[in-house]
This record gives structure tokens, C-alpha cells and sequence, in this order.
């Protein structure tokens, strides 16, 4: 009689426990679901399944991986750096977490991408994509030699592996050694299977080891004459940059908007205000301060809301015979600042480069 009782009690804490471990496969099973639909490259469902998992289950801390991962494939940034941070905090050692908040710290904060990159590779210190990410970290901070190493380890995790290789390439032209960067990544550009993009970087390597008309040829097998041109200007301009501002050679540089207001004229290269700390966004390097005035008017109705307000500012420079004239903004309060609004631009399908002097 008394275990005729208790049978109701047992019954139900056996359903409670089948119950608790059908839902635990249910959120295996819609983890798995929204990892494939990013696979697929359809962030957007990935992103509803995750929201709808975290929504049932705020503690699912895969969920909250993919929801980072689809807000960085949907170019919503500022909300997947907070997500993944909240990754990051409930799995410290999480290689996946890290990766993804690292990757998409990058533009805006390579300090802090350096640092997740180094805890990910705490994890798995053969991770050929993390060294390789961290070198880029290094390269954007203006730190080339430990890039260098990053880099190099990367190739001797994984020989095979391109991505590496090109970027050591691009390490090297922007601290002058053209020669080495152009051997290294030339045999990658003349292969068969080479991608557009290992040309357009070896034409990058080029015009940066001073060699405009070979960088010319390789780039106008695919790009229009007038994008070729703007290429090379703003390629020549990474080669003369200082060497802490690899920003300079992400171009190609499309840039954005402003009022029609009289901006001032610097002559010379980059003359710094009093306090010599004012960071600045470059938006163009053109033949001409007709041009370049040009290009500030043209694209102005490009990005209206992220230059509003915004004033131009135009210097010019020479190299090698050449006078390049260079398009500016600034009124930003930090450089972290400067590099948020640099985000936002490339994001936005613009292109820049932030100095900070």
C-alpha cells in the first residue's frame, strides 16, 4: 500500500528528470541548428534561433557564441563585441569565445584583441588562425617585429596555410623590406589557384617596395583604370606612413562626407597640434587639392550620418617625385574614439585609416 503511495511521487520526479534531459538535447539540438545556418553563411537565422534559445535559457553559453558570431556576419558590431564580452566573462578559457570577441575588437581595439587572441592560444598554442589573428593585432598596434613572430609561427603551425604568409608579406613591405615581402608572396599570386584578393595584396607588397608600374599591371587585370589609380595613391601613401600606423595599408581608401565648409590647408606632412596627441582619421590620398576637395563633396552624400558635423582636414606630402594630397577628419576625443567611427565607415562600405599623433 505504501509504495502504491508513492508511485505519483516517483512517476513524477522520473518525467521531471526525462523532461530536463529532453530540453537539454532541445538546446543541443538549436545550438547545432544555428551553428550550421552561420556554416551556411544565413547569420540572420542563426541569430533568431540563438535569441530564441537564450530567451528559454539565459544561461546557455553556446547560444550566446552564435548570437556574437551572427551580429559580426550582420555588420552589427557594437552589439556583438557585447555579447561576446558576456561570453568571454562566464567562459574565460572558452578558444571559441575568445577567438570571435578577439576578431571583432580588431578595428577598434587591437590591444584588447592581442589579449583575448593570447588567452585563446593558452588553450591550443598550435592554433595556426590565432597566431595568425594575433599578428595582426601586433601589426595594427605598429608592434612589426613581434607581428613578425606571430606570423611565422602561424606558418610553422600550419605550412599550407595562406593567410599568414600574405600578411608576413605585408608586415615586411611596411617596414621596408620589399624585397623579402615581394618573394614571399609572389610565388602565392602567380599560382593558378590564386584568389583575387593574394593579387590585389601582392600588388599592395609592390607598390609599397616602390615598384608603382609592376603593382599597376597586377592590379589592372582587375579593377577599373580610375580604382587602380586611387589604389596605388593610397598604397604609396602606406609605404610613407609612419611605421605605427599599419592602418594605412587597409586601403583601398572610398571615402566619406562633410559640410561645403572652407576646410584649413596644412602644408607639409601631418602637423600636429600643441598638445602633439591628436588622432585623426584619413579618408583619401588623391594627385590634387582640387581633387581631394573634390572627393570630400562627392562622398559626402555617401555617409551622411556618420560625417555630419564633421570637418575636413587637407595636407599634402611628396614621394618619389609626387605630390599626394590627403583628405582628413578629426575632432575625435581618443583614439578609441577614432577608431570606433573608422568601424563604423568600413562597415558601412567606406574605407579609412587612423593616425595618431
Amino acid at each position: 500500500m505504501h509504495s502504491v503511495r508513492t508511485l505519483p511521487l516517483v512517476l513524477t520526479l522520473l518525467l521531471a528528470a526525462c523532461g530536463g534531459q529532453h530540453s537539454q538535447n532541445a538546446r543541443k539540438e538549436d545550438d547545432a541548428i544555428a551553428q550550421a545556418a552561420l556554416n551556411a553563411g544565413t547569420p540572420a537565422a542563426a541569430l533568431n534561433i540563438a535569441d530564441a534559445t537564450l530567451k528559454a535559457h539565459p544561461d546557455d553559453e553556446d547560444a550566446l557564441i552564435h548570437r556574437g558570431l551572427a551580429l559580426t556576419e550582420l555588420g552589427r558590431l557594437d552589439e556583438a563585441r557585447q555579447t561576446l564580452r558576456q561570453a568571454v566573462t562566464r567562459q574565460p578559457r572558452n578558444e571559441q569565445a575568445l577567438l570571435a570577441l578577439g576578431r571583432v575588437q580588431l578595428p577598434v581595439d587591437p590591444a584588447g584583441a592581442e589579449a583575448n587572441f593570447v588567452s585563446a592560444l593558452k588553450q591550443d598554442s598550435v592554433n595556426a588562425a590565432a597566431l595568425n589573428d594575433l599578428g595582426i593585432a601586433r601589426d595594427l598596434q605598429g608592434h612589426h617585429v613581434d607581428a613578425e613572430a606571430a606570423y611565422r609561427a602561424a606558418i610553422a603551425a600550419q605550412p599550407n596555410m595562406t593567410a599568414p604568409r600574405v600578411n608576413l608579406a605585408l608586415c615586411l613591405a611596411i617596414r621596408g623590406e620589399g624585397g623579402d615581402a615581394i618573394r614571399l608572396v609572389q610565388p602565392l599570386a602567380n599560382a593558378p589557384e590564386a584568389t583575387l584578393k593574394v593579387k590585389q595584396d601582392y600588388a599592395a607588397v609592390l607598390a609599397m617596395a616602390g615598384k608603382r608600374e609592376e603593382a599597376q599591371n597586377v592590379l589592372s587585370a582587375n579593377l577599373p583604370a580610375d580604382e587602380v589609380a586611387r589604389a596605388l595613391d593610397a598604397l604609396t601613401l602606406a609605404r610613407i606612413a609612419p611605421a605605427s600606423d599599419v592602418r594605412a595599408a587597409e586601403t583601398p581608401l572610398s571615402e566619406p562626407k562633410v559640410s561645403e565648409t572652407q576646410a584649413p590647408v596644412i602644408g607639409g606632412s601631418d602637423t600636429p597640434s600643441a598638445s602633439g596627441h591628436v588622432p585623426t582619421v584619413q579618408l583619401g590620398a588623391l594627385d590634387s587639392e582640387a581633387a581631394a576637395r573634390g572627393k570630400w563633396q562627392q562622398l559626402s552624400h555617401r555617409f551622411p550620418n556618420l560625417l555630419n558635423g564633421k570637418q575636413p582636414v587637407f595636407s599634402h606630402t611628396e614621394r618619389d617625385g609626387r605630390t599626394f594630397w590627403r583628405v582628413r577628419t578629426a575632432g575625435f576625443a581618443n583614439v578609441a574614439q577614432a577608431h570606433r567611427f573608422c568601424d563604423h565607415l568600413r562597415t558601412a562600405g567606406g574605407g579609412c585609416a587612423v593616425f595618431d599623433f
